[in-house]
């Protein structure tokens, strides 16, 4: 089962060239084919090596087949301890926070900067405005006409 699932995923990671490590985490380009590769590699790996041993052991005139089956699990599960811990070191080496994010946050932030200064442009502009100036006098004692 467990077999089924690496093969899953590490094809699904070979396709896209895109792994999330974590939440905030993304690995892409050759490190994630990479780590697809390694997710890939304990089922071809662990027949080719059941293979062999089987053939070495049909050669052998056969013998205790209890043996044979032992040595092949514990093989096979270190060929998955390995790969599986080669992907998560090379996760954890070429880990990034996602770029489209940033770019996207910082994409809106520029936008909401253009927005304010585009209000205030149109309301300095604006021709229909209604403000009437006060006839009463400057708005400050300190402003007066001096006088020339």
């Amino acid at each position: 089962m467990c077999g089924i699932i690496l093969m899953i995923l590490g094809v699904v990671t070979l396709i896209r060239g895109k792994v999330n490590f974590s939440k905030s985490r993304v690995v892409t380009g050759a490190p994630a084919y990479l780590i697809g590769a390694l997710l890939i590699a304990p089922f071809p790996t662990g027949f080719l090596i059941g293979v062999v041993m089987g053939a070495q052991h049909a050669a052998g005139g056969g013998g205790n087949l209890q043996a044979l089956q032992r040595q092949a699990i514990f093989l096979d599960v270190g060929l998955y301890v390995v790969c599986i811990g080669a992907a998560v070191i090379v996760g954890a080496a070429a880990a990034k926070p996602p770029k489209t994010a940033d770019r996207e946050r910082r994409l809106r932030d520029e936008e909401r900067e253009w927005e304010d200064v585009d209000d205030i442009r149109t309301r300095r502009a604006d021709p229909t405005d209604d403000v009437e100036p006060s006839s009463d006098g400057p708005p400050d004692e300190r402003i007066r006409d001096r006088p020339s």
